[in-house]
């Protein structure tokens, strides 16, 4: 009546209707018998490693040489194939000649995709500049463009980075600038310059000539409100006769840096003490901040520090009496503002110029409360006296020219008659973002918004440039300092540009 039916027949239509649930599969090669025997080795056949895929892999491989600034030799390290291989047997890296023509292409390419953009551009574009000396003694200037796009999208990214040769002159640094702004064609869009407030030719007379350059269209001088900042911390501090306390810190500072013996026993010390050991600072002229980051260094150390004088007597040549503790904490408590200003002040991924005036505004009136302020000593009160004259002589850079006051009341969380119009308008959010309140705006007063695209962009600081400074760091060193000042240049561009566009480059 019933006949037997062959596995063999059945076995393959009953597993096709079971496949699309796993649990079911399990089961159903256990009991056909499918799985696999033991002490057999299992045999995986790869799809074949395609033309596409090849083009995909070569194509991150030469954004990760960019954006991380490594060599185009290390395509060709044996360890690096090594490691390609055991991923992709098929996959063959490309030579370090071709990863080098396909970069210098990519930057051609991704430059004129840039310089289309700015074409369409119906805002200003704002400048930063500075100069760097790079690992091998090669002097170059750094040039770095603010804007905000018609979608109220804030952009900014590295537009030159040139070999200065001698004479460093402001005029010699402003040719060399003028040639690059004129390359790209925003000739007639740039709007200001920020640049710091040294005498050196990279500094606030390339602004000069650039303003006469662009006459008569309007042009804003603007100088680095955070370096302005550390010159009156600077000259306070000199003002308060400091030297005298400083200088025995930093003489402990560099010895335990320089013992492995001293910074030793500060490292035990603070584990018998309960205190956070940290490795001295450097308090260096050129290092924004650093006073204070060293003070502040020392006193989350002070029991342990002090109970190392008391019993190691052969530190007394750089121990400093109790009383330095007490200026000590009078000298942070009154840098500690000021840090954190100049740390705002340098952001990059916000609006800082329409913040100048409320930051200044905040330190003077902090500075007015540190002079009375009885947590602090009478000499205390005398550096917060001293610190809040230069900072009021510094407001005139800080605060009063015309972009910074009209960044001030466009930004939406300031406030202070199109323009009365808007200033009745209520108070918005400190968290709104400058650009969603204009874009919401913009019909409603459009020429104040066309005015802030121009006016916000603008950057604060000189961080931008001095930012690009740590990533010529990783490109020129020690081991890699021959590159031509144009592969260094096309190379800082388009490392630049893969950070702040991606790959694509959809500007």
């Amino acid at each position: 009546m019933f006949r037997e039916r062959s596995t063999e027949t059945q076995t393959e239509p009953i597993l096709l209707i079971l496949a699309g649930n796993r649990h079911v599969w399990a089961r159903a090669t256990f009991c056909f018998g499918l799985g696999q025997e033991r002490g057999q080795q299992l045999l995986v056949f790869a799809r074949a490693f395609g033309k596409n895929e090849t083009r995909l892999a070569s194509e991150a491989l030469y954004d990760w040489i960019a954006n991380d600034q490594q060599a185009f030799l290390a395509t060709e390290h044996p360890a690096f194939l090594r490691f390609v291989k055991t991923l992709r047997q098929e996959y063959e890296p490309p030579s370090a000649d071709t990863v080098r023509r396909h970069l210098m292409a990519k930057y051609d390419e991704s430059k004129a995709k840039l310089k289309t953009h700015f074409e369409g551009l119906d805002s200003a574009i704002a400048l930063t500049t500075d100069g760097w000396t790079a690992p091998n003694d090669d002097p170059y200037l750094c040039l770095t463009g603010h804007w905000i796009t018609p979608n109220w999208q804030h952009r900014s990214c590295l537009l030159a980075f040139v070999l200065f040769p001698a004479p460093h002159s402001a005029q010699n640094a402003f040719q060399l600038l003028w040639d690059c702004i004129r390359d790209w064609g925003i000739d007639r869009k740039i709007s200001a310059c920020v640049t710091d407030n040294t005498a050196t030719a990279s500094a606030y007379n390339i602004s000069t000539h650039l303003q006469a350059a662009v006459a008569p269209r309007p042009f804003h001088k603007m100088r680095c409100s955070a370096h302005l900042l550390q010159l009156a911390i600077k000259h306070g501090l000199a003002d308060a006769k400091t030297s005298d306390i400083l200088e025995p810190l930093r003489k402990f500072s560099n010895t335990v840096r320089r013992s492995i013996p001293l910074s030793q026993k500060l490292k035990e010390m603070c584990a018998r003490t309960g205190d956070t050991y940290s490795r001295p600072k450097r308090d260096m002229d050129v290092r924004w901040n650093s006073t204070y980051t060293m003070l502040q260094g020392l006193l989350s150390m002070e029991t342990a520090i002090a109970r190392l004088f008391r019993d190691d007597s052969d530190l007394q040549d750089v121990a400093f009496s109790s009383i330095t503790w007490s200026y000590m904490r009078d000298i942070v408590a009154i840098l500690a503002p000021f840090a954190q200003a100049t740390e705002f002040l340098q952001g990059l991924k916000f609006f800082t110029l329409g913040t100048v005036a409320q930051t200044v505004d905040y330190l003077a009136h902090r500075a007015a409360l540190r002079e009375t302020n009885a947590s602090l000593t009478a000499w205390g009160n005398s550096l917060a006296l001293h610190l809040g004259a230069h900072l009021q002589h510094y407001c005139v850079h800080l605060i009063d020219g015309t972009a910074t006051q009209f960044a001030t009341i466009l930004h939406p969380a300031v406030k202070m008659s199109l323009v009365e119009s808007y200033l009745t308008d209520a108070l918005v959010p400190k968290v709104h973002l400058p650009t969603d309140f204009w874009k919401e705006k913009a019909q409603r007063y459009p020429a104040l918004a066309k005015m802030a695209r121009d006016l916000l962009a603008i950057p604060a600081s000189t961080a931008p440039s001095e930012s690009m400074f740590s990533r010529g760091k990783l490109l020129i060193s020690d081991r890699r300092n021959s590159l031509t000042s144009s592969t260094v240049a096309r190379m800082m561009c388009l490392d630049n540009w893969l950070t702040q566009f991606g790959s694509s480059f959809a500007a």
